[in-house]
């Protein structure tokens, strides 16, 4: 696919050893990454009230 779509030829791609490509493709849809952003948010906001303000 990058060979297909990129603008321009890559540098030591190997598509044998492209070990995550179903994963990459299952991150896009489902994995949550809503509910990660709204947990750090949220600790990040505890995180400013409880510590020092130094």
């Amino acid at each position: 696919m990058a060979r297909d779509f990129g603008a321009g030829p890559i540098q030591g791609y190997d598509p044998s050893y492209d070990q995550y490509p179903l994963y990459a493709f299952k991150m896009a849809t489902g994995s949550g990454k809503t509910y990660v952003m709204a947990l750090a948010i949220v600790w990040s906001y505890f995180n400013h009230k409880k510590e020092d303000k130094e």
